[in-house]
């Protein structure tokens, strides 16, 4: 029998069936390429401790491992197209299409790490709602909060990210904060949000407020000469106004906010901007 325009309806079937599979093994690959975030080795049960035979002298303890210093934050230049492609990818929402070229450029690099890629694999951890992979990622060079390099810079906001996903909002708040002593430019304006997101999540909103509009006015200086940060500034207003409904229903005084506005509202910006502008350690009590 002859289909419309004179192809056997066989074919036809045969090429809508072909067509089928081919969009099915599409769908199936970009859901595996992902597994490796969701699946890890599952522990083995801990063997019960052998009760010591008094008559039996057993073999020498052991030395105990040293605790295992945090990587140095190794960056590789052949990896450079990678980073700047993915981390346009991410930033539109696009982590499954960046995982696997990041993926690729991990396993091409063998033992050597990038910590940029590896920072960026967190955020994709993030996105796929699996923290704790993300730490993993980045863990080896967050361990310790010491000299700051600024190419770790994202790996620390990641691992603050993911501390938060977890419900560790004090050290989310201490990474977040230490970061905030230690960097500048839109890197302390992400630190600042940090630590407004983990006072939030703790409940101190007072102090929420101070984190906030601080990264809310320092993205507002910065948007004079770079107009890219109007996404940001828009979502950090979002928290500022959210913390202080939240700081207003608790009853929780706002003296820094209140202090800045009233200067601002009399036309004394450069004493506003020096109470908004000058970093504070949030993480203290």
């Amino acid at each position: 029998m002859l289909a419309e325009g004179g192809i056997p309806v066989r074919t036809c079937l045969t090429r809508l069936f072909g067509f089928v599979l081919c969009i099915a093994a599409i769908a199936s690959s970009s859901v595996l390429a992902l597994e490796p975030l969701r699946t890890s080795p599952r522990a083995a049960s801990p063997a019960k401790p052998a009760v010591p035979n008094p008559s039996k002298p057993g073999p020498a303890a052991a030395p105990v491992a040293a605790p295992t210093a945090p990587l140095p934050p190794t960056v590789v230049p052949a990896a450079d197209l990678v980073v700047s492609r993915c981390t346009d990818l991410i930033a539109a929402g696009k982590h499954r299409e960046a995982f696997p070229i990041l993926m690729e450029a991990r396993a091409r690099l063998g033992k050597v790490r990038d910590v940029r890629i590896e920072a960026l694999l967190g955020r994709v951890a993030l996105a796929e709602k699996v923290p704790e992979k993300a730490l993993e990622f980045v863990g080896p060079y967050t361990a310790t909060l010491d000299k700051l390099n600024p190419f770790a810079a994202e790996a620390y906001l990641v691992a603050g990210d993911a501390y938060l996903a977890l419900g560790k909002n004090q050290q989310a708040l201490e990474t977040f904060d230490w970061l905030a002593g230690k960097a500048d430019g839109k890197t302390l304006i992400l630190a600042a949000e940090g630590c407004g997101k983990a006072l939030m999540a703790m409940k101190d909103y007072a102090k929420a407020v101070e984190a906030l509009q601080f990264a809310v006015h320092s993205a507002q200086a910065s948007n004079d000469y770079n107009k890219q940060y109007d996404p940001l500034i828009a979502r950090l207003q979002g928290l500022l106004n959210q913390a202080r409904r939240l700081a207003d229903a608790k009853g929780e005084p706002q003296a820094s906010f209140d202090r800045a506005e009233k200067l601002r509202n009399e036309g004394k910006f450069p004493e506003a901007l020096k109470i908004e502008r000058v970093p504070k350690n949030w993480a203290l009590v």
